[in-house]
């Protein structure tokens, strides 16, 4: 019988008790390296609380039974050396677990890694910086610089991970990457080029395939696409390339040539034997929020989830290359989409709402993918204390302290990127105002501001499926009758075009937080 596998996207795990140059704070008797609550409160992600949901994640998997485990990627807070190989001993530590690890962007760079920086807090009111970059820590008193901060390239950052699948093992039934048998990192090297061919340097591809049990093969793709920038750079400055960030599988097929036809190859070897066929990566391969074409650009413009969406394209490549079913994460957003006939799952990080992770439980010629949400993390009542002496008036739990960061968000983005007039225009509209606008009846919530709904649509893009505990009954009714309206009145105008998007994040929340996928 082939085994369940879990799955692990953005982790991003930081470790309150590193070594970072000395930083941090003496706190309760014992030194932690934590961020603000001003940091926390406003993040995209938690940092103070990500080693604890990490160890919940792989707590509850295990419960389950669960041995296989996949990281998707992220799974470092920022790819700081002192980061890197202290997870490296967590993981060691798990017997009970076998990882295989993927890099993301917060991992690795390029062939020669970058320079890190960050706050972290001193006290419950100020803050340092730390850095391993001396220009940056010389432009401020105090600041601490230190190795322990540093992202390194590949396959230096890998070598900590080498053991979660990016080498060879000896239980491994089966090992290879796109150039062969060898896990020698100078046997997994191609030649990446800038757009005009004008400049070129040499990379490694972290990408394997593994068979950890009979019949299953894990096939990791290493998406990670760095493109030269064209110019007299070299490799080991920043510079030299591209940040990877928004390439994902848009940048793949130009940018990794030899990936394709491996994938093709691999998927008609497991048709072919017999093994089931799983694939992965850091980047999603289908777009997860489900809007119509356009839409999210018309809102946000050059925004960085608009520039970080697959085309189509992408799609239809994999699904003719025999992959059925991708799991990815880098979006930290939980979703169900498919494409072309491929089957694409965004694995929420276990940092950012809704929180969760995934299980793939395999069946005779199919798979179910499985969102699941992490209910659970411990407190730490050292940290809550800091965060009350920071000035928290209540210190919430994760699950509320990952909603309160979206709600945050949204309220600064009110302020920080709409135009004075559109801004206010929210503020001071009430949600039977919006409806008359649309030519609809007030329906639930007439006198609830609309600005509060914003911060529940907010909730529910990101969460899709596993988002409706985070979510009022009223609330919630209140956006279905204003996004059904929307959609009936026609035209193209900005408010439709946001409740439109709104309607496919319900359809996502309608639709449950699994599938199953036959892999012909």
């Amino acid at each position: 019988m082939i085994p369940p596998v879990a799955v692990i996207a953005d982790a991003h795990v930081h470790f309150p008790e590193g070594d970072y140059g000395g930083a941090g704070l003496v706190w309760q008797g014992r030194r932690r390296v934590w961020r603000s609550l001003a940091d926390t409160a406003g993040g995209g992600r938690v940092v103070n609380e990500s080693l604890a949901a990490f160890r919940a994640a792989l707590d509850a998997i295990a419960a389950r039974g669960v041995r296989h485990v996949v990281l998707l990627g992220d799974y470092t807070d920022d790819g700081q050396a002192e980061t890197t190989a202290r997870l490296a001993v967590l993981l060691r530590a798990r017997a009970d677990l076998a990882f295989y690890a993927l890099p993301g962007n917060h991992d690795v760079f390029a062939s020669h890694g970058k320079h890190i920086a960050t706050r972290f807090a001193t006290s419950p009111h100020t803050t340092e910086l730390v850095t391993s970059d001396p220009r940056l820590a010389a432009t401020e008193a105090g600041a601490i610089l230190t190795p322990a901060m540093r992202m390194a390239g590949q396959p230096e950052a890998l070598l900590p991970m080498a053991a979660f699948g990016y080498v060879r093992q000896p239980g491994y039934l089966h090992w290879e990457t796109p150039f062969g048998a060898s896990d020698r990192a100078e046997d997994r090297i191609y030649l990446a080029r800038s757009a005009d061919g004008s400049a070129a340097h040499s990379l490694m591809d972290a990408s394997y395939l593994v068979e950890p049990s009979p019949g299953l093969w894990l096939l990791m793709l290493d998406a990670n696409v760095f493109v030269p920038n064209p110019g007299p750079w070299r490799a080991a400055q920043k510079r030299a390339f591209a940040d990877p960030s928004d390439a994902g599988w848009n940048a793949l097929p130009q940018g990794k040539p030899h990936l394709l036809p491996w994938i093709t190859d691999v998927a008609a070897r497991a048709r072919a034997g017999g093994k089931m066929l799983l694939a992965f990566s850091h980047y999603p391969a289908v777009g997860p929020f489900h809007a119509r074409a356009g839409h999210d650009a018309a809102l946000f413009g050059d925004a960085g989830q608009v520039r970080r969406m697959p085309g189509q394209d992408i799609a239809v490549a994999l699904a003719r290359a025999g992959i059925r079913l991708h799991l990815s994460g880098h979006i930290h957003t939980a979703s169900i989409s498919r494409a072309a006939g491929l089957v694409d799952v965004a694995v929420p990080s276990t940092t950012a709402f809704p929180g969760g992770y995934a299980i793939l439980t395999p069946g005779q010629g199919e798979v179910t993918a499985e969102l699941v949400p992490l209910t659970s993390v411990p407190e730490d009542s050292h940290l809550a204390a800091f965060y009350r002496a920071s000035g928290a008036e209540e210190v919430p739990d994760y699950r509320a302290l990952l909603s309160m960061q979206v709600r945050n968000r949204m309220a600064q983005s009110l302020t920080r990127d709409w135009p004075p007039e559109a801004a206010a225009g929210v503020r001071d509209a009430r949600v039977g105002d919006v409806a008359g606008s649309l030519g609809l009846p007030a329906g639930p919530c007439p006198d609830l501001a609309f600005a509060a709904l914003l911060a529940d649509a907010a909730l529910l893009r990101s969460g899709g499926p596993l988002a409706g505990p985070a979510l009022d009954a009223d609330r919630l009714a209140a956006l279905r009758h204003l996004a059904r309206g929307a959609a009936t009145t026609g035209g193209d105008a900005p408010l439709r075009r946001y409740l439109d998007m709104v309607a496919a994040a319900l359809t996502r929340l309608d639709a449950g937080a699994s599938v199953t996928v036959a892999l012909d």
